[in-house]
């Protein structure tokens, strides 16, 4: 089995980065939302918040990538985590461990018409990184930000 997750919504807060043990650790907030209407026709939206952490040497190009408020695909794995606080209670809680995080590039007329956003291609975000060129030629796996 695996733990796979799939997550597009908005930055609820800039990216804060962080060194743990050597390691580069990014994290944010997000909010994905879910809207139905019901039998009387009126719309209802549900938004969920979800905690985002990404560990390594793509950690550090986040914050400047993206920002609160901007559109984001991010992609990883559910963690389960537990901590005793000083009350003695066991508190529980829920990460997001990210393998990718992808800006949503929308145009002003998509946002205000709560249309789909246009995706970047694979090799757009390449060459935006610095990680490929035009030709489709890629750099050593060693030099990827991810």
């Amino acid at each position: 089995m695996q733990n796979i997750v799939i997550l597009t919504g908005r930055l609820g807060i800039d990216v804060e980065l962080q060194e743990v043990n050597g390691l580069d650790l990014a994290k944010f907030r997000m909010v994905t939302w879910h809207k139905w209407k019901d039998e009387s026709g009126e719309w209802h939206q549900r938004n969920q918040w979800h905690s985002i952490s990404k560990w390594g040497k793509g950690a550090s190009y986040l914050p400047n990538r993206i920002k609160k408020g901007d559109m984001v695909i991010v992609t990883g794995e559910i963690e389960y985590s537990e901590y005793e606080n000083k009350e003695g209670n066991t508190v529980y809680f829920t990460t997001i461990k990210a393998a990718t995080v992808q800006k949503i590039h929308m145009k002003k007329e998509e946002i205000s018409q709560d249309r789909e956003p246009e995706y970047q291609s694979k090799e757009e975000v390449e060459i935006e990184l610095g990680i490929g060129n035009k030709d489709g030629e890629h750099l050593p796996t060693d030099d990827q930000p991810f």
